[in-house]
């Protein structure tokens, strides 16, 4: 006997509105899409390929549950390796049994979970420590992910770091780590990074081995405040070389979005993006 299941709801949309619909909604754990008509169907409940149920003509079911909101995910490799189809977008991670959160997925020679963005000025990245620590931003826009999140995803296991910049030019540079991680908050973050490689400079070498600093918590090596100085939080020694959460903008010395072995400490990049995937 067939299954008859009542959809949560029908629209008419593309396979992948369909599938980030039913993700983004935590009543729906599967959906089915119609590649002809573009009709959509949401469903509360995870159908596999073994069960009596037999879809409207024309529609798929989601296999493995790959949208469900109980799916336990690591990083953004972890997704996209199983579900290659997938484009860059915003995706749940659970990556060591505790609760879920939502990064931003980028899919481009090769799968990255994204920890910061900078594009626009439209978010304040003069933060405190603890809004460092749990994230704050659009994930679609200016972010950052957070320290513990960071931590959680890269405990245990191998990870590199690409960092991605833009000047007002729209010339743009890339720096590669082949091994990054941090410590965990009773490490306060520490910074741990080695094998650099590209065509921007090693700026991040100074922070290697440096706890994480903001406005309200100076860790640093230097005698004043160097994240309330030069306006962001980083992995500052005394003081940096990069300063990627610096103000917006800010042509200052050494307070805006610094990379110094591009444009040195008087220059604020126009965009940023700081990219970590499993690796070794």
């Amino acid at each position: 006997m067939v299954a008859v299941v009542e959809p949560l709801w029908n629209v008419k949309v593309d396979a992948s509105k369909c599938a980030q619909k039913c993700y983004r909604e935590s009543t729906c754990v599967s959906f089915f899409h119609n590649a002809l008509t573009g009709a959509c169907q949401g469903h509360s409940r995870i159908f596999n390929s073994h069960e009596n149920l037999v879809p409207k003509p024309g529609f798929k079911y989601s296999l493995d549950g790959l949208y469900a909101n109980n799916a336990t995910y690591t990083d953004c490799t972890d997704i996209m390796t199983r579900f290659p189809s997938l484009k860059s977008g915003i995706y749940t991670l659970q990556p060591d049994g505790q609760d879920q959160f939502q990064a931003y997925c980028v899919s481009s020679i090769g799968t990255w979970t994204l920890i910061q963005r900078r594009q626009d000025g439209s978010e304040n990245f003069f933060r405190t420590w603890n809004e460092y620590k749990e994230g704050f931003g659009d994930l679609n826009g200016e972010f950052w992910l957070g320290n513990e999140k960071v931590w959680r995803v890269v405990k245990g296991r191998q990870f590199e770091l690409k960092i991605k910049l833009w000047d007002f030019q729209d010339d743009t540079r890339m720096a590669h780590y082949q091994s990054f991680s941090i410590g965990s908050l009773a490490e306060n973050y520490k910074l741990k990074i080695s094998g650099f490689s590209g065509n921007a400079g090693d700026s991040m070498e100074i922070s290697n081995g440096r706890a994480f600093s903001a406005r309200d918590r100076d860790l640093d090596e230097n005698a004043s405040n160097c994240a309330q100085r030069y306006k962001g939080g980083w992995w500052y020694n005394s003081c940096h070389q990069a300063n990627l959460n610096g103000e917006y903008n800010n042509t200052n010395y050494a307070e805006g979005i610094v990379w110094y072995h591009w444009h040195g400490h008087m220059y604020s990049l126009k965009r940023t993006e700081m990219r970590i995937r499993p690796c070794c």
